[in-house]
């Protein structure tokens, strides 16, 4: 009777272990595809967008490749991501029934495929998974899972930080998790708020430093303009029978000793095109043609908010 008894408390250990069957990375791969899936099947073509039940795959060097299908140019197109790699992943948030994962630069290029061409739409740092209001949680905590697997696999952290880091996520008021978990992905929202806040105030600076700075120049280039974006500023003037238009990267800005802005910076972009032209501006290899442009503000101010805009333009 013990034997039997042993036996059967034996089996019953086997088959409670089978039921606790660790995660793997595929696994919650599958559940996130079951989920969007859920949200918006891949039958439904009412929908604006379409997932397949295995819409998340993993390929054979670790990463994943995401294929969906979405409307483009008033028809259906397949829309894909590939060479995901969610170990590298620096962030992830909510937003009412939908995850983003957040990346370290723009390496999310999402692809569009229609019947007649193939274009890559935008490069990102973020990608955003789909679920129904009941799911959206269920989403959330299986991005969680992914992130921090791939990470586990290449021993970024260990299944033991995962687990405690969700734990403190689930039960500290969100203002005390991000001081005693600041490294976790789960607090990029509350660094990335204050860096946004921060490079907000210093736009709004650059925005007059830059035309001050170049306010000389209007006088050999009356048209000149000057935009600053989110992560570059842009210039427009015309010298002669030219057009020129100058990307700066935030960051990449250099200016000589006699104020010379720098065109030697690899990163700086120069295109031109004919005065009145139009057809679309050329991308310039030789700079030697550009007219200098002279800064007579403060350089290093300027260079100073170039640098402090740089975070989170990669």
């Amino acid at each position: 009777m013990n034997t039997l008894k042993q036996l059967s408390l034996t089996l019953m250990l086997v088959f409670f272990s089978l039921g606790l069957k660790a995660q793997t990375l595929e696994s919650v791969a599958q559940e996130i595809s079951s989920i969007q899936h859920a949200y918006s099947p891949y039958t439904d073509a009412l929908k604006t967008m379409a997932f397949r039940e295995n819409s998340l795959q993993r390929q054979p060097n670790g990463t994943f490749h995401l294929v969906f299908y979405g409307e483009a140019d008033g028809e259906m197109a397949q829309l894909s991501v590939k060479d995901l790699d969610f170990s590298s992943a620096v962030g992830l948030e909510r937003e009412a029934d939908q995850t983003v994962i957040i990346f370290p630069k723009k390496t999310v290029s999402l692809r569009v495929n229609l019947r007649d061409k193939d274009l890559e739409i935008l490069l990102s740092r973020e990608l955003t998974l789909s679920a129904s209001q009941d799911n959206a949680q269920a989403l959330f905590k299986a991005a969680y899972d992914l992130v921090t697997l791939a990470k586990i696999e290449k021993g970024l952290m260990t299944a033991r930080e995962a687990k405690k880091d969700w734990k403190a996520y689930e039960t500290m008021d969100p203002r005390i998790f991000v001081h005693e978990h600041k490294n976790s992905i789960l607090a990029h929202w509350w660094f990335a708020e204050k860096a946004l806040a921060r490079s907000q105030e210093t736009v709004e600076y650059l925005e007059g430093d830059l035309e001050m700075a170049l306010q000389k120049e209007k006088v050999r280039f009356p048209d000149l303009q000057t935009r600053v974006g989110d992560c570059e500023a842009t210039i427009r003037y015309s010298d002669g029978e030219l057009q020129h238009y100058i990307i700066l990267p935030y960051d990449e800005i250099t200016v000589s000793d006699s104020g010379v802005l720098s065109y030697y910076e690899p990163k700086i972009k120069y295109y031109q095109k004919a005065k009145g032209s139009s057809e679309k501006y050329q991308f310039v290899e030789n700079r030697s043609s550009l007219s200098p442009l002279r800064i007579s503000a403060q350089a290093g101010s300027l260079v100073l908010e170039f640098s402090m805009l740089r975070s989170g333009c990669d």
